[in-house]
């Protein structure tokens, strides 16, 4: 499945465009102003993920905050309703959920923690 987006990298990048949640990875695909870039995220590199709000979020709305195992935190914001982002948000449970080494996380009020 795929949304239309807007995201900001751990280093403080931010671009538009698309995320795609495929069978392992989550692709993001878009431009900025120098061009068109890719990235790719496998789950099983998600450490948590939680819906964020206020600062939390990208610029100033709820975003999707995904903590990398090796990075900083990536928030993804979809440009439709909110109802996309807890859609977003449940079909990211979804797939760690079809990871067998991912069924130890646990979920709290506003995401879910993978222990380690």
């Amino acid at each position: 499945m795929s949304y239309a987006v807007r995201w900001r990298e751990p280093g403080g990048e931010t671009f538009s465009g698309h995320v795609e949640l495929g069978l392992r990875a989550l692709t993001l695909s878009g431009r900025d102003g120098a061009g068109s870039v890719s990235r790719v995220l496998p789950y099983e590199d998600v450490r948590a993920f939680h819906i964020g709000r206020g600062d939390d979020g990208l610029y100033d709305r709820p975003a999707l905050v995904i903590e990398h195992r090796r990075s900083d935190s990536w928030r993804i914001q979809p440009t439709a309703p909110l109802s996309t982002l807890q859609e977003m948000a449940h079909l990211l449970a979804e797939k760690h959920g079809a990871m067998p080494h991912l069924l130890s996380g646990r979920q709290t009020a506003d995401g879910v923690v993978l222990d380690a």
